[in-house]
């Protein structure tokens, strides 16, 4: 301000300094009050600003009542900067650390402020902005934060959510599920009751209009209560009960991928003994930290902890290969897109079935629907988007005794499906399973694969009377898998996919290319030597082969 005002003839008069501070207080709260009606734009620096302060340190968090705390890492924001993105973590201290997602040459742009005042008698203000400044980011770290809560796709209730979270981490077992507000107990079985509390309580976040997620879990004898970074690893730490005091670790991707696994052990049958577990971190993402007991062949879901977290890793190696491409598809293959979602952007590849040494990039899966979608690059060197759904991860390195024996195994558990057997079927939760009749298989998903009574039934499929004539008009999985018992009567299981018609090896051959399967045939009927077999399809998973497929076949001679 310069001392002077324009009196009513329009002509400028000096003020007194009484009466220049005073206008001097209108005009800025005048400025005050109009900065205060302005809403600033969602990427402008204030905003990013303000967003930034809102992210304080959260309070510890306890993982039931023993707990302990977790990581107050809980604040998680992604910042866009030129044409880089970055994921910001609240870490303990408070400060912020910005670790670049988005190459070598993405960099964070800063803009600073300063305001000086003049020595002089009327305070004369004066601001300076400063000149921006561009910082290369530092070279991708291992990171991860306990977060409040990751993407999972929507359920209509939130049992439905409870239900899907349980199938997500592999938890095969009966349980009941009742709903107290925000949480969603699991508790045993009307004919497993023993008057114990809940297996586990589940947090439950949404509404009936958009839908609920989970959000975590807890239990009284299975609880995590602390993870943090330690080197290339995630430390997870906790306290349980656990029969034979064996606790299983995972790091669980929310689009169902088994990222890492490890066992510990804890306390047994009555007291919480602490345990500590260390996992690999590879790519980037969100998953859930999970930590389990053994059910003892109970068929009841174990007791069980998971914590949401945002991780970034070490590069992944793992290839991947197009598969689940029906052979009468009208792309003829995976379309791979310049943005996530089936109708969005515009086709840069369409990716044949087999099509291999496929990468994921280091970026979030995006979450469309409920479908999540992956930012990859292919062996010539595209990069796009691409359905999660449709990519194995490369199986050639899969062992035939892996295979027979995973076989075996899921024979032995469908056998005794309805003692709840199919703890070690050894399901893939990040793709739907395949079941039916090979020339049509359809895709089943959810909670509905660990369901004792759909195994049992095994479900049934019509088969075309023109070309197996009337004797059978429907198969079935349970049809196939009769139990023996004398030993001559045991299925023969071969490596491969023995096909009899040639309409089969248009399905081997396209829907489930970059797969390994195995064969389980007879046992014999009496009409002919391998007139019914089972073929087993399986992926490559961290912990070894992972069941994708299972479809029915029938020969008549």
């Amino acid at each position: 301000m310069s001392g002077k005002f324009f009196n009513g003839e329009g002509q400028p008069s000096e003020l007194d300094p009484f009466s220049e501070r005073q206008v001097g207080e209108r005009l800025r709260s005048a400025l005050r009050d109009h900065a205060d009606r302005i809403e600033p734009a969602p990427n402008s620096y204030l905003t990013l600003s303000k967003r930034l302060e809102e992210a304080a340190p959260v309070s510890p968090k306890r993982a039931g009542r023993g707990g302990g705390r977790f990581l107050a890492a809980a604040a998680m924001l992604v910042v866009a900067a030129g044409t880089g993105a970055y994921l910001v973590s609240q870490v303990n201290s408070g400060d912020l650390n910005a670790v670049g997602t988005d190459g070598p040459e993405a960099t964070v742009t800063t803009l600073s402020t300063t305001t000086t005042t003049s020595p002089t008698t009327t305070q004369q203000t004066t601001t300076t902005t400063a000149a921006s400044t561009t910082t290369t980011s530092p070279p991708p770290e291992v990171v991860a934060a306990v977060v409040d809560q990751v993407r999972l796709p929507t359920s209509p209730s939130s049992v439905d959510a409870a239900e899907e979270l349980v199938y997500l981490l592999g938890l095969p077992g009966k349980a009941r599920f009742r709903a107290e507000g925000s949480t969603v107990n699991l508790l045993v079985p009307e004919d497993f009751e023993s008057g114990q509390g809940p297996l586990a309580q589940v947090v439950v976040d949404g509404d009936a209009e958009e839908g609920f997620a989970a959000v975590r879990a807890t239990s009284e004898t299975m609880q995590i209560s602390e993870v943090y970074v330690d080197g290339e690893q995630l430390v997870v730490l906790g306290q349980g009960i656990a029969f034979e005091a064996t606790v299983q670790v995972e790091l669980i991707g929310t689009d169902g991928t088994r990222l890492a696994a490890t066992h510990t052990t804890a306390g047994c049958c009555e007291d919480l003994m602490p345990f500590e577990a260390r996992l690999p971190i590879r790519g980037v993402g969100e998953a859930f930290v999970v930590a389990h007991g053994d059910s003892a062949g109970s068929g009841v879901v174990s007791a069980f902890s998971a914590e949401p977290v945002s991780f970034q890793g070490l590069a992944d190696p793992t290839t991947y290969t197009v598969f689940r491409i029906r052979p009468d598809d009208k792309d003829q293959g995976l379309n791979l897109r310049d943005l996530p979602g089936s109708d969005e952007g515009q086709i840069l590849d369409t990716l044949p079935p087999g099509e291999t040494g496929i990468r994921r990039l280091p970026e979030m899966p995006a979450l469309v629907g409920d479908s999540y979608w992956w930012h990859v690059e292919t062996a010539e060197g595209t990069q796009g988007w691409v359905h999660s759904w449709f990519l194995t991860p490369d199986s050639s390195k899969l062992s035939e005794a892996d295979l027979r024996g995973r076989a075996q195994v899921a024979l032995s558990n469908l056998d005794a499906v309805e003692y709840g057997g199919l703890d070690w079927l050894h399901l893939s939760r990040r793709v739907p399973l395949a079941l039916g009749w090979i020339g049509d298989p359809r895709m089943v998903s959810g909670p509905q694969t660990l369901d004792a009574d759909f195994w049992s039934e095994a479900d049934r499929w019509p088969v075309p009377e023109d070309t197996f004539g009337e004797p059978e008009k429907t198969i079935s999985l349970r049809s196939l898998i009769t139990p023996y018992i004398e030993p001559e009567t045991e299925p023969q299981i071969d490596e491969g996919a023995l096909t009899r018609y040639g309409f089969e090896n248009d399905v081997v051959n396209s829907y489930f290319a970059g797969t390994r399967a195995v064969t389980v045939s007879g046992p014999s009927t009496g009409d002919s030597v391998e007139d019914r077999s089972l073929v087993l399809f399986y992926e490559a998973g961290p912990t070894g082969p992972e069941l994708v497929g299972a479809v029915a076949s029938i020969f008549v001679p």
